[in-house]
């Protein structure tokens, strides 16, 4: 089984082309599981169109549009996803959008448990937050 994992950067991937680099490489290597982190509506679309071969899992971390982003988990669609669920990282891990004080941004996971003919598999995918603050190890911790 092939898992990989690209923080997606937001802006930065579409500034500069990036992200058709990655889907053509994703082309390529067929991976079983890839992980996105830092996707927003655009680039989630964009992804989700150009690897049609995958299932795509995980909701947004705000309803504002310009706070939202997505730990999104793409599952290629020979295995069965038995279930997905999005948390935040947060004392409330069912209050998407919320974040802790310390917090740059609502931070979230996104679980999504597979299974093919021999195995059930967790895939786990998250984005901490970015600072120093001691929130990021309760971050890890939820």
């Amino acid at each position: 089984m092939l898992v990989m994992s690209f923080n997606a950067k937001r802006i930065i991937f579409f500034k500069f082309g990036r992200y058709k680099r990655v889907i053509d490489y994703l082309k390529i290597k067929k991976p079983d599981i890839i992980g996105f982190q830092e996707l927003n509506d655009k680039s989630l679309r964009l992804y989700t169109n150009n690897l049609s071969n995958y299932n795509v899992v995980g909701q947004g971390s705000s309803k504002n549009i310009l706070f939202r982003e997505y730990t999104s988990i793409f599952v290629d669609k020979k295995y069965e996803i038995v279930s997905s669920r999005t948390y935040s990282l947060t004392s409330k891990i069912d209050k998407i959008g919320y974040k802790e004080k310390e917090d740059n941004l609502p931070r979230i996971v996104t679980l999504c448990h597979i299974k093919d003919k021999k195995n059930k598999i967790l895939v786990v995918n998250t984005h901490i937050d970015n600072t120093d603050s001691k929130n990021k190890y309760k971050q890890l911790l939820i």
